[in-house]
């Protein structure tokens, strides 16, 4: 009888175990809160420049596995996806991960939308451009692989008017939309 039950305790653990897998922590934050991000400011010099002031910010205590939601100080969307530890940096004394299927806004110095950044797989897949009115200008998509260009799709006042398909590095052919 005492096997039994405990068989039966045993299913139902895993049973709870198993409708708990597919959840995914969503986690809204902003980089202003200092209990969750490390803000460092360094100065950057890059040649034919002059040097500025740039801040980056580190997650302190980031949950593999969550879905993060992440503001900037003016409560602007700068990224969000799934952070997930590197597997082949365990062990390294500190756990290293990244943001593999992230999508990453930038914004212009008035505020409207710049462009859109997607990652997946930890690989860059796309960027979206966008204009003035917040309409869309471009997208660039780009090779998993080499990291190259595949293509281009240009839009004018949010229509698609051509497509430029890259064969090289600077050599493309142009498809034009009806």
């Amino acid at each position: 009888m005492k096997k039994i039950i405990f068989f039966i305790l045993i299913l139902g653990f895993q049973l709870i175990f198993a409708q708990n897998e597919g959840k995914v922590d969503t986690i809204s934050v902003s980089q202003a809160d200092p209990l969750v991000f490390e803000k460092i400011t360094l100065l950057a010099h890059r040649p034919c420049q002059k040097p500025r002031l740039e801040t980056n910010y580190y997650l302190k205590n980031p949950k593999n596995g969550a879905y993060y939601i992440i503001y900037n100080e003016e409560k602007q969307l700068t990224l969000e996806g799934t952070y997930v530890f590197n597997e082949t940096n365990k062990g390294l004394g500190k756990d290293a991960g990244s943001f593999y299927d992230s999508k990453s806004y930038h914004y212009k110095k008035n505020g409207n939308i710049d462009f859109i950044h997607y990652q997946k797989e930890g690989r860059n897949s796309r960027t979206e451009y966008f204009d003035g009115k917040k309409r869309l200008k471009k997208i660039r998509y780009i090779d998993k692989k080499s990291g190259d260009t595949d293509k281009i799709e240009i839009y004018q006042k949010g229509k698609l008017k051509e497509t430029r398909i890259y064969t090289a590095f600077s050599t493309y052919h142009t498809v034009k939309s009806n």
